[in-house]
């Protein structure tokens, strides 16, 4: 088992993805102020995808990673390696309309 602490600044949504080996929903702040969300993941083991992540994201800090970091292999990989496929659904654009939030690049 693991505890995550994950911080949400307003506006943002998750990229849309979908767990082949976990169940989780869609994540963001229609508020006004900075929140975070505690994940409890069990078994644990996928705590280890967002310490990755944050390698892959310190790796290419210099890049526009907005625009870079879903392009690159190692992301690809990354996902693949923990059952994460990543996509950009039709519904995507009228939550972002609705709630007024920053879009993840796609």
């Amino acid at each position: 088992m693991s505890i995550v602490e994950h911080p949400f600044e307003v506006g943002l949504i998750t990229a849309a993805h979908r767990h082949t080996r976990e169940d989780e929903h869609s994540m963001w702040n229609a508020g006004s102020e900075p929140g975070r969300i505690i994940e409890v993941i069990t078994p644990g083991g996928f705590e280890n995808y967002f310490r990755e992540l944050g390698e892959l994201l310190v790796e290419h800090a210099k890049d526009p990673v907005g625009e870079v970091l879903h392009e690159l292999p190692a992301f690809g990989e990354l996902a693949d390696k923990y059952g994460l496929t990543y996509g950009y659904p039709d519904w995507m654009d009228d939550i972002v309309a609705r709630y007024g939030l920053n879009p993840p690049s796609h």
